[in-house]
């Protein structure tokens, strides 16, 4: 037990929450102590971060971890669903190839929750700061580990995550286009992230036609030296 609570401690470190997430959790918190207070009395005889006592009473509480998946932006649940349940998700993902898949994951429930919430007419200042500041960590996260498999030339990897991001770029820009013209107030907050998701589908055709150039030179050197290694062998035989 001590050993999972030093890395939930580790994990915690890594999660910063605003006063009105801060302000969610401790409610929860709250409520789950009185069904459970010998929770409360293990974790007084250690020293852990709050984050981490969240992190522990979500797991052994599946409930709210569960009612967080279905949250929005806006939504009281919201920051454990970005905060507890998506952290806890990616300490399985251990590698870059298993990374880029886990971010374009997230990369894509952000733009679900933009689409539900334009589709609910709630796509207002706020929530759209938070769809794109989630949008963008997730993007961010997902390049690094990109950068890893283009060192690594796992080409076959890198041309199947081009296609997921492409298939999500074009299907929620289509879909919030459609909303756009259906709701004038909400409008300019579609517009902005539509504006993200461009931007961001942009810089993923970038690298995919970079990286399909990258083959062809390498099919093109391979073909050369496969001639040249026949000629060499034709050449060996006539001796």
């Amino acid at each position: 037990m001590d050993k999972i609570l030093e890395k939930l401690n580790t994990e915690a470190r890594k999660i910063f929450l605003d006063k009105d997430e801060k302000s969610a959790i401790r409610n929860i918190l709250i409520s789950y102590s009185r069904k459970s207070p010998f929770i409360f009395t293990f974790i007084n005889k250690r020293r852990i971060l709050v984050s981490a006592l969240v992190i522990l009473l979500l797991i052994l509480g599946g409930g709210t971890s569960y009612a967080a998946e279905r949250s929005l932006p806006g939504d009281i649940l919201y920051p454990i669903k970005v905060n507890v349940n998506e952290k806890i998700a990616g300490l399985a993902a251990l590698t870059p190839e298993a990374r880029v898949k886990f971010e374009a994951k997230i990369i894509e429930k952000r733009l679900e929750e933009a689409d539900k919430l334009a589709q609910k007419g709630n796509l207002n200042k706020d929530t759209k700061e938070k769809v794109e500041k989630g949008f963008e960590k997730a993007s961010v996260e997902l390049n690094k580990n990109l950068i890893k498999l283009i060192d690594k030339k796992d080409f076959d990897n890198i041309s199947e995550i081009n296609s997921v991001l492409d298939a999500t770029f074009n299907s929620h820009q289509k879909s919030l286009g459609e909303k756009a013209k259906k709701n004038a107030i909400s409008k300019s907050n579609i517009d902005s992230i539509m504006e993200k998701i461009q931007e961001k589908s942009d810089k993923n055709n970038e690298i995919k036609n970079g990286i399909e150039e990258v083959k062809f030179l390498n099919e093109i050197n391979f073909d050369k030296n496969s001639r040249g290694d026949k000629k060499e062998m034709q050449t060996f035989k006539k001796k």
